[in-house]
């Protein structure tokens, strides 16, 4: 029973590989306009033969700034972090271990500074308690000119929540309902922003990860009905 349970889990596990490949798009089309931050994964198919991999980038232009970042610059599937604008292109040597026969393969790259934005609604951050029971209160946020989806890692009151998924332009609400205590204290609940990340990893520009927003509820005084003598 242990041997095929052993041989369970490792089918299991060599199925989930193929899976997560068999997912990812790959195609051969020109890259124009890459934004800087971004994390691309490259390959090629192994149509036989043992080989030897040595991945590059060669900057194209006159630009300056940080050479992009190469993971796994010996095997068959690399990731390649973008780290500033420019023109670039990507080689591939692949070479016959008997033999020393070698074939180069390259690939254009465009990449562009990043614009992406992170903007905050806070028009209902603020307010005072309603005439009833409950209050609520809510953050916006919306981020935009990035490679959707998003994803936004936040919490309430130090309580991580489940990761939010958002298109550009498209609005996130965090709200929190509040019970009233006629003249108690304001209360208030801290919504911190833990991360935003595009679809290839990139940041909104300018943004300095975690920030926090108060939601503040501003108790009414706990006045009694008009009395009369």
């Amino acid at each position: 029973m242990k041997r095929r349970l052993g041989i369970t889990v490792l089918f299991t596990m060599i199925f989930s590989l193929f899976l997560i490949e068999a997912s990812a798009q790959y195609s051969t089309s020109a890259q124009n306009s890459v934004i800087v931050g971004s994390t691309f994964n490259y390959k090629v198919d192994n149509n036989g033969g043992a080989l030897n991999y040595t991945w590059s980038v060669i900057r194209t232009d006159a630009g300056t700034g940080a050479d992009p970042t190469i993971e796994k610059p010996n095997e068959i599937l690399t990731a390649i972090t973008w780290n500033s604008p420019g023109t670039y292109t990507v080689s591939l040597e692949t070479e016959m271990q008997t033999g020393g026969c070698i074939v180069t393969k390259t690939f254009d790259v465009t990449v562009v500074a990043n614009n992406s934005t992170l903007v905050f609604d806070e028009t209902s951050i603020t307010d005072c308690a309603s005439s009833g029971a409950k209050t609520t209160l809510s953050l916006g946020l919306k981020l935009d000119l990035g490679v959707a989806p998003w994803t936004v890692k936040y919490k309430i009151d130090d309580v991580v929540q489940t990761d939010a998924s958002l298109a550009n332009d498209e609005t996130l609400t965090i709200s929190h309902e509040f019970t009233n205590v006629p003249g108690g204290t304001p209360q208030i609940i801290n919504i911190e922003i833990t991360d935003a990340l595009d679809a290839y990893g990139v940041r909104p520009s300018g943004v300095t990860f975690p920030i926090i927003k108060a939601l503040t509820l501003n108790e009414l005084p706990n006045t009694s009905e008009i009395q009369h003598d």
